[in-house]
C-alpha cells in the first residue's frame, strides 16, 4: 500500500474496498492480538466510533455472540453497506449514522468504546467527551491508531521504477494529505484521557501478521483476497489523487493505473501457479486503554 491510511479513510467512496481490507486486517487468526487490545468480553455492550463499512463490528460479533454491538459513522454509504453486510452475515447489529460529537445514545449505555483510526484525524477533545457519557462506570475507552513507521511489508513483486518515481511524485504533490492532521504523541494523547476523568491508563502496542497468502492457515480464497484487498486499496488512493487532479497528468494516472493491475496480477499467478512467495505485511498498532471514573474531577 504505497500512501498512508488518512487520504483512504477520509475520501474514499468505495465501501465494498473498505470492508474488506478491514476484514483481512482482522482475521480470525490474528484475533486473539486484536481482542488483546479491545478489551471486550462476551455480553458487553460494545460501540465502535467510526465504524466504515462494519467489518469490525462484523468480527466481534462471530467472536462474542452475546455481545450487543453498535457502530456508527458519519459516512452514509457505509452505513447501508454495513446494515446490507450484516444481514446478509446473519448479524445483529446496529448500525447508524451519526455526528461522533453529539451520539443519540443514552448516558452509561456501553461497556467498550473503541475507535480506530480516528484519533488522528478529528480532534480528541471534540469526542472523548461524548465517549465519556456514553460509557458505563468502570467501562473501558479504547483508542486505536496506525504507526505506519513500523510496518513490515515485504513484497515479493516488486513495483516498477516508473510506478515508484509516479508514487513518489503523487506524494511530493500531496504532502500535506499524506499525514494525519491530530496524529498525538503517546503523552499527548494520556493527557486528553485523564483530563476527560478516564483513569488507569494502560498502553500497548501490537505488530498485527494481516498479510501472508503462502501461510498455510489460509486457503486459496482468502489468500486472493488479501491480495485484492491490497490491489484495491492502491487503486482506491489513486482515483482520490486523480480526482484531486495534484502531481500528474492524465496519461500518467492511466499509466500508473495500469502498473499496479500488472503487479498485483502477476502476484494472483503466481498465487495459483502454486509457486511460494512468502510475502507479508503487518500493523503497527497503538492501543490506549482507560476506564471511566467515577466522577468526572475535571467537571465536578
Amino acid at each position: 500500500m504505497s500512501l498512508e491510511n488518512r487520504d483512504w479513510s477520509i475520501n474514499m467512496k468505495d465501501s465494498k474496498t473498505l470492508f474488506t481490507t478491514r476484514s483481512v486486517q482482522f482475521n480470525q487468526f490474528n484475533k486473539m492480538d486484536w481482542l488483546d487490545l479491545l478489551n471486550i468480553k462476551d455480553g458487553n455492550s460494545v460501540l465502535e466510533i467510526g465504524c466504515g463499512a462494519g467489518a469490525f463490528c462484523q468480527r466481534i460479533k462471530q467472536t462474542f455472540p452475546n455481545c450487543k454491538v453498535y457502530g456508527v459513522d458519519s459516512n452514509e454509504r457505509h452505513i447501508d453497506f454495513a446494515k446490507q453486510s450484516a444481514q446478509k452475515a446473519g448479524l445483529d447489529i446496529s448500525f447508524s449514522v451519526s455526528d461522533i460529537t453529539n451520539l443519540s445514545f443514552e448516558n452509561e449505555k456501553f461497556d467498550v468504546v473503541f475507535t480506530y483510526g480516528l484519533v488522528d484525524d478529528i480532534a480528541i477533545a471534540k469526542f472523548l467527551p461524548e465517549q465519556y457519557r456514553v460509557l458505563k462506570i468502570g467501562g473501558k475507552l479504547v483508542v486505536l491508531s496506525l504507526d505506519g513507521k513500523h510496518n513490515i511489508n515485504h513484497q515479493v513483486v516488486i513495483p516498477e521504477v516508473k510506478e515508484e518515481r509516479l508514487w513518489e511524485k503523487l506524494a511530493k504533490a500531496n504532502n500535506d494529505c499524506i499525514k494525519g492532521l491530530h496524529k498525538l504523541s503517546v503523552y499527548d494523547l494520556m493527557t486528553a484521557i485523564k483530563r476527560q476523568g478516564f483513569i488507569n491508563p494502560v498502553l500497548k502496542f501490537k505488530n498485527i501478521l494481516w498479510y501472508c497468502p503462502d501461510d498455510s492457515r489460509f486457503n486459496t480464497n482468502f489468500a486472493k483476497q488479501m491480495i485484492m484487498a491490497c490491489k484495491n486499496f492502491d487503486l482506491e488512493i489513486l482515483k482520490i489523487k486523480q480526482s484531486q487532479s495534484n502531481g500528474l497528468t492524465g496519461n500518467n494516472f492511466h499509466e500508473l493505473e495500469n502498473l499496479i493491475t500488472e503487479r498485483y496480477e502477476q502476484r494472483l499467478k503466481k498465487l495459483e501457479s502454486g509457486e511460494i512467495c512468502w510475502d507479508y505485511s503487518s500493523l503497527f498498532i497503538r492501543g490506549v486503554i482507560a476506564e471511566k471514573a467515577k466522577v468526572n474531577i475535571y467537571d465536578a
